[in-house]
């Protein structure tokens, strides 16, 4: 509905004086952190209902950010919706976005977290800034609150865990740090400018100023230590009520980073390539992420692939299993959607708008309806079966599990019954004599057909690519050109993990409709290539633009390394 306001004098009928209209939406909002026998939840309700959340940090589009019109940023939160997403938070080290994009996301049906600007730094009270901060606040809430989108008001990015944990307080020596803003002026002007909706005093927090902002049975968590210092497997050691920022690094699309860094020969520490890498050290700790997972790359192109992969993995390992944790976990908000620069960073669209494998993977794992495999959370059995139904409508039915070799042999199999509320989860073990198999040449894999739709295929590998004997050779092509691109179809003659089609390498304007798709044995897949015009065969057909896990198990594909420059490499 719009609402069109006419200013006049008590008693008089409007003229033709300026007019002020805008869209509305009628919801409520609300947090609940009630405390319950493991700690305190973190749960967004909108119009009572409780919402899990699917969500992504956003940046800001590009570091020029008059560039930023409406439809990029329509564009945007396309991916964000596309991605199954229903929340963004926009992060408190950015900048108080256009209407524009507030207006879409409400159109889109896109929840908004809000941030204020205040992120990763402690900041004096005094009057000096005290001032402006204020008066920026006050701005901000007064502007934004008309959007229906806005769902949540965060008085900061890090600032509450910076002071309990990070050493601020030797350094400040008892100056201000801004608790203040936090605890007292935000709450306050929201109170006064913007009461319906909620507001918490800052991202982690643990809903007490007595407890650790980043305590994970509490409030929300910022998950950094798997992406700078453990393994992705280490998500596990987390039991978070609600996690609002967690990432992991990959390069942007090979024409979006190769456009940039011109290092010859291309090298993963080269000047350039680094001079685009958004972490300290980040290229050192992609490798570190990827070793024990995936065979070490010999190429540059193997080396983009790779650690593209290795980001999709390990993205995908962390939601799906936060997600299992429903309902003691509400939500997951992965860093981040966008990109504002073409670098290497945690970003599933890069800044040429390209979707990067990890986009593909969100959209899978956050998918309202989706089954994976996890280790029990009680119990000495080796997995259960978690389902999870964020739909209105409850399912229930006999879901088949079975354990089959990479040629198609099926080893085991069991049928399970599975019931599941509407906007609820189920949790059911697997017996461990399908659980328990060989993860070089065995696969689970579990069919939810009679559950109905919206649940996808589970195919489970039971060990990492670097321990899995899977066959370069696998796959079978074939390429129909069309007006707009092409459409490849392949066929796995043994299972085949994660085809993956790199478009943009076939044709810098194309782009592809799904990736990181795995086939069993005899089964085949469509990919739909659209760019500016027809996309040959052989362009598509290139072992550098058609890809898997299983081609990293057999020669070396692309451009050495300088410290492999001297071996043979398929082109």
């Amino acid at each position: 509905m719009t609402v069109a306001v006419e200013p006049c004098e008590p008693g008089e009928r409007p003229t033709a004086s300026p007019t002020w209209s805008h869209p509305v939406g009628f919801r409520t909002v609300t947090v609940h952190t009630a405390p319950d026998e493991h700690g305190t939840p973190f749960v967004l309700r909108v119009n009572g209902r409780d919402v899990q959340v699917r969500g992504a940090n956003w940046i800001p589009d590009d570091a020029f950010v008059t560039r930023v019109d409406a439809a990029r940023l329509k564009r945007r939160v396309a991916d964000a919706v596309e991605a199954n997403m229903n929340l963004l938070r926009i992060w408190g080290g950015g900048m108080y976005e256009s209407d524009e994009l507030y207006e879409i996301c409400s159109r889109e049906g896109i929840l908004v977290w809000q941030d204020f600007l205040l992120a990763c730094a402690a900041y004096a009270e005094e009057p000096w800034l005290a001032d402006e901060i204020e008066a920026e606040a006050r701005e901000a809430v007064t502007r934004l609150s008309k959007h229906a989108a806005l769902a949540l008001w965060c008085g900061n990015n890090e600032n509450l865990v910076g002071w309990a944990d990070w050493g601020w307080r030797a350094s400040l020596q008892g100056r201000t740090w801004g608790g203040g803003y936090y605890l007292e002026t935000f709450p306050a002007i929201v109170a006064e400018l913007d009461p319906t909706r909620p507001y918490i005093p800052g991202s982690p927090f643990s809903a007490s100023t007595l407890l650790d902002p980043n305590k994970d049975t509490d409030g929300t968590v910022h998950v950094w230590d798997v992406w700078n210092e453990k393994d992705d497997t280490s998500y596990r050691e987390w039991r978070p009520r609600f996690v609002a920022e967690f990432g992991f690094q990959g390069p942007a699309a090979w024409t979006t980073l190769f456009d940039v860094v011109h290092d010859v020969p291309a090298d993963p520490f080269g000047h350039e390539m680094l001079v685009h890498q958004k972490a300290n050290q980040g290229n050192l700790k992609l490798e570190r992420g990827y070793t024990p997972h995936l065979p070490a790359p010999r190429t540059i192109d193997d080396w983009h692939f790779v650690t593209q992969l290795n980001q999709a993995h390990a993205i995908a390992f962390g939601i799906s299993y936060f997600r299992s944790l429903a309902p003691y976990n509400t939500g997951t908000v992965v860093w981040q959607l966008n990109d504002d620069w073409p670098v290497v960073s945690w970003a599933a669209v890069d800044y040429a708008e390209r979707r990067k494998p990890l986009w593909y993977a969100l959209r899978d794992v956050y998918a309202p309806r989706l089954a994976t495999l996890q280790p029990p959370l009680t119990g000495d059995h080796r997995l259960d079966l978690v389902v999870l139904n964020d739909t209105d409508e409850a399912c229930d039915g006999e879901v088949r599990v079975r354990r089959e070799m990479f040629d198609g042999e099926v080893r085991a199999e069991a049928r399970l019954a599975v019931v599941v509320p509407a906007r609820g989860a189920a949790r059911v073990a697997l017996p461990d004599h399908v659980a328990t198999g060989d993860g070089a040449r065995e696969v689970l894999v579990a069919d939810l057909d009679a559950l109905g739709k919206g649940f996808a295929r589970v195919v489970h590998d039971l060990a990492d690519v670097v321990g899995q004997d899977l066959d370069p050779e696998a796959l079978d092509a074939r390429v129909e050109p069309t007006a707009t691109g092409a459409v490849l179809t392949v066929t796995a003659r043994t299972y085949v993990r994660d085809v993956v089609v790199l478009a943009d390498r076939a044709d810098a304007s194309a782009a592809v409709d799904r990736a990181l798709v795995s086939l069993l044995a005899g089964a085949s897949a469509t990919f739909a290539l659209t760019g500016d015009g027809p996309i040959e065969a052989d362009a598509v057909l290139a072992p550098h633009v058609l890809r898997s896990a299983n081609q990293l198990k057999g020669a070396p594909v692309g451009t050495p390394l300088p410290a492999f420059a001297t071996q043979e490499v398929d082109a």
